[in-house]
């Protein structure tokens, strides 16, 4: 398999969104055949089978340093984790029901306030699991080992994950969780981007801006030709990105700040 995977939704029913998903990342891997490619990852309806897809049938295909591209997903709301995060919308991966929800994400991490201080999520569920109080604790439990096991199968095939969400913006809190998580560089846009028809193709581009009529010019939009084979400008003001330093700490090389 090539180096660069982009990974769009697929079954579930007709979506106009998925096929133009689909088509976006065909012509995108025609672009450069020798090193993208993409794969559909179809009946995903929960983490298990997102791990289960990744690790068996897409990962070891890698040819390393590879880049796994997230492509879909949407908005999602999640509830907070007390003492931990206070946000409450985050974003899907594929999947509407695959998302990284804050007490997934942030599962390991200890509570620095409130009554939970000192104890994380899996702390908690531990307790709840030895008091026969197992219901919820074994649900996230079983989102986290899949959680862990797509981590686990990144370590040396994948340098970086990008999450591409349509009309959607991850919390960059989540993005860096990821990072340290997983092991690898994570990064994405601080700009919703959306996917459009066009006659020359189906395009990928930052939503609200307007068609670039002069595409001989220098462009001044991100929907004009090249958003047909490429992702949009990543840079400081659009994009961010996290790397995972050998120490355990994670380090923000682009994108310091949240776009106004």
């Amino acid at each position: 398999m090539a180096r660069d995977i982009i990974l769009v939704p697929g079954g579930g029913g007709p979506s106009k969104q998925s096929e133009w998903a689909r088509g976006w990342a065909d012509q995108y891997a025609a672009e450069i055949p020798s090193v993208r490619g993409f794969a559909i990852v179809a009946g995903l309806g929960n983490w298990p089978g997102l791990a289960l897809t990744l690790t068996t049938r897409i990962i070891p295909d890698l040819t390393p340093p590879a880049t796994l591209c997230f492509l879909g997903g949407s908005q999602m709301g999640c509830a907070s984790v007390p003492g931990v995060s206070a946000l409450t919308r985050t974003v899907s991966l594929c999947s509407p029901n695959v998302t990284l929800d804050t007490e997934i994400v942030f599962y390991n991490v200890p509570a620095t306030s409130g009554p939970q201080q000192g104890k994380s999520l899996r702390a908690m569920d531990d307790e709840a699991i030895s008091k026969g109080n197992a219901r919820l604790a074994e649900l996230r439990r079983e989102k986290r080992k899949a959680y862990d096991a797509i981590g686990a199968a990144l370590a040396n095939k994948v340098m970086a994950v990008e999450l591409l969400p349509l009309e959607a913006v991850i919390d960059m809190t989540i993005a860096k969780q990821l990072c340290a998580d997983w092991k690898v560089m994570v990064g994405g846009y601080k700009r919703r981007i959306t996917l459009d028809k066009y006659e020359g193709g189906v395009r990928l581009y930052f939503d609200g801006d307007s068609r670039d009529d002069f595409p001989s010019n220098a462009p001044r939009s991100s929907n004009n030709p090249k958003a047909e084979t490429d992702v949009p400008p990543f840079d400081q003001s659009t994009g961010f990105l996290f790397r995972p330093e050998a120490n355990g700490t994670v380090t923000q090389t682009v994108g310091t700040s949240m776009a106004p």
